[in-house]
């Protein structure tokens, strides 16, 4: 590695790669530093993300208060337009399924999958909320 917090800016795995067998840790940088230099090096490293994330998060609120808006609103617009037309051509098939007592999000995944009905990415339908039930379409 050239340097240390490229690899990782955690302690905790820094110190478990440098535990593990069969791999040495060397940083071009520091060519000779031993064990303890890099746990140090790795904690700076740590304290620098968690500083980092601290500086973000003041930077973000500090915006909020002067009622910066962030995102790209027109572009939430247009995934709200689509998100709705998806809805809409899927609710027959979903009644469908609801109507035959497949009521289940993993029931109606599968039957979209078997009809050729693909998620939006163009992936297999897929149920990432298993066991819930669909109550009623919007």
């Amino acid at each position: 590695m050239t340097k240390l917090d490229r690899l990782s800016r955690s302690v905790a795995f820094i110190a478990t790669l440098m535990d593990s067998k069969g791999f040495d840790l060397a940083i071009a940088d520091m060519p000779g530093a031993n064990r303890l230099t890099l746990h140090v090096l790795a904690a700076a490293a740590e304290h620098q993300r968690h500083m980092i994330g601290e500086r973000t998060r003041h930077a973000l609120a500090a915006a909020k208060a002067r009622g910066v808006r962030l995102g790209n609103p027109e572009q939430a617009k247009i995934n709200r337009v689509k998100a709705a037309a998806r809805a809409q051509a899927l609710r027959p098939h979903i009644e469908r399924c609801i109507k035959a007592g497949r009521t289940s999000s993993s029931a109606i995944a599968t039957d979209l999958n078997a009809r050729g009905i693909a998620a939006p990415n163009g992936a297999q339908a897929s149920c990432h909320n298993r066991g819930k039930r669909v109550g009623s379409v919007a």
